[in-house]
């Protein structure tokens, strides 16, 4: 759970910040070895944990998600709030498990497969995926960009019709199929 815990502190702001934070939620709520309570902060209210992270930005935010967390992960697990059992799982099912847990993203699940849990996966963010489509290394290794997408990432590619790689450019994004977008005249031109 403090790997999860640590990815959430770490969404959309400095890793300083996000070392702050959690190193806070260390001293405020200790646990075993080094990783808060999870216990102790799930009994807790999620403004209580507000002091802990506010040294970055989205710190209420982050703090439902913590505890949204760890109230699932015990009513799921029992006490000592702890997801040990997922290392038994299959892959896909701890996929399919952690995408159900609010705030926490497909790239953190590929973070926590490939470097928690020693499985293979692709944890990259969309800015470093869209180097890699625009390069064409996703290409010399024959995949698509929207298979280089994390699960949750691709379903929702796809719900909105971008599962055909030749129909978008530059990373599947288009104008034509998100009108909100920009089109940069520097990005014209890469085609996937």
């Amino acid at each position: 759970v403090g790997t999860l815990v640590g990815l959430i502190c770490a969404q959309t702001c400095r890793n300083s910040w996000s070392s702050i934070g959690y190193a806070n939620l260390q001293a405020v709520f200790p646990g075993e070895g080094m990783e808060p309570s999870g216990d102790v902060i799930r009994r807790r209210r999620p403004e209580d944990l507000g002091p802990c992270l506010c040294h970055g930005p989205y710190y209420h935010r982050k703090a439902e998600r913590i505890h949204a967390l760890l109230r699932k992960t015990f009513a799921d697990f029992g006490e000592g709030t702890s997801l040990e059992a997922l290392h038994e799982w299959p892959t896909e099912k701890v996929r399919a498990y952690l995408d159900e847990v609010p705030g926490v993203s497909g790239k953190s699940i590929a973070c926590l497969l490939l470097y928690r849990m020693g499985r293979a996966d692709f944890a990259v963010g969309a800015n470093v995926l869209r180097l890699m489509t625009r390069l064409g290394w996703l290409k010399r290794i024959g995949i698509s960009a929207t298979e280089a997408l994390s699960t949750p990432d691709r379903r929702a590619a796809q719900a909105v019709g971008l599962h055909d790689a030749s129909r978008f450019t530059w990373l599947g994004w288009s104008a034509s199929y998100h009108p909100g977008m920009v089109d940069l005249p520097s990005m014209r031109g890469y085609v996937y």
